[in-house]
């Protein structure tokens, strides 16, 4: 690992920052192989093969804007961007050898839409690329033949975006006028996608399957798919966001008491078309919506 670190203030440390730059190399990382013919009894083994690179860059920064007896106004944000690539999986180099699938959906029996491949992102998404027609409707099953032998088969997915983003961003402002006091929190990242499992489980001939009607998602307006299409990178959706996390506004009745209102996931600003598009591991599964939280509270010192 190679690490600089810079912590510095400026004017009387009105502003104070911290940048931060790495470098991580990590080797011996587990992975299933194949080993060479007729030099083990086990089709595969695990074994420590994977290498894997990790970059980025990592800044802070407090900025007390206003300080005055009335008023005082203070931001504090961060700001992070990171790259992680595997530089090896396997013993030998093969040039069949397209990675390890990896992320499990819902919907038929194993079932991956990601995988772990050299000079790629970890958790990199493995799709068919999606044919439109000219009102940019998805054709279903009709995929662009990549090496064009005219057969759409696994030779024809491609690693399109990763569940990672380049980017997290988070910014804090505080303010306090007199007995008042407002803070707000901001968070969010770039470059992310995500995987819309809940859409790519809608189909017709799913919802109207054993006689009677299911619920399905309204993107099923959008296709009407007859069939499941499961590896169609028309589920894969930029995810990425910005969201209010936190709004507290606070008031100083005395010297020792003192009432709140708390408001937590106020606003999600995205242009996913799930429910939330902050999903660990890029495959959206869920139905049900994070809930706001709001809280009132008194604070009372005996």
């Amino acid at each position: 690992t190679l690490n600089l670190g810079l912590d510095f203030g400026i004017l009387d440390d009105k502003i104070t920052a911290s940048i931060d730059v790495y470098d991580k190399y990590t080797k011996d990382l587990l992975n299933f192989v194949t080993p060479a013919a007729g030099s083990n009894l086990e089709n595969g083994i695990t074994t420590n093969i994977g290498e894997m690179r990790s970059k980025g860059i990592e800044t802070a920064v407090n900025f007390k804007a206003i300080e005055t007896d009335e008023f005082t106004w203070k931001i504090d944000a961060n700001f992070t961007y990171q790259s992680r690539e595997i530089t090896k999986l396997t013993l030998n180099e093969d040039p069949s050898f397209k990675g390890v699938l990896t992320g499990g959906i819902s919907g038929g029996v194993g079932n991956t839409v990601q995988i772990h491949a050299n000079d790629q992102w970890p958790n990199s998404f493995f799709l068919y690329q999606q044919v439109y027609d000219v009102n940019g409707k998805p054709l279903e099953g009709v995929y662009v033949d990549q090496n064009s032998d005219g057969v759409i088969n696994e030779d024809d997915k491609i690693i399109n975006h990763k569940s990672d983003p380049d980017y997290y961003f988070g910014l804090t402002s505080s303010m306090q006028y007199g007995k008042f006091d407002i803070s707000a929190t901001f968070r969010g990242s770039i470059g992310n996608y995500v995987y819309n499992n809940v859409y790519s489980t809608a189909f017709l001939q799913d919802v109207f399957a054993n006689g009677f009607v299911r619920n399905a998602s309204s993107n099923l307006l959008v296709t009407n798919f007859e069939n499941a299409q499961y590896w169609s990178d028309y589920y894969l959706q930029d995810a990425s966001y910005l969201k209010l996390d936190n709004l507290t506004i606070g008031y100083q009745v005395s010297d020792k008491t003192n009432i709140y209102l708390t408001a937590q996931n106020m606003l999600t600003i995205t242009n996913y078309k799930g429910i939330d598009p902050e999903v660990p591991g890029g495959i959206d599964s869920n139905v049900y919506p994070r809930p706001m939280n709001i809280l009132v509270g008194l604070n009372i010192q005996l």
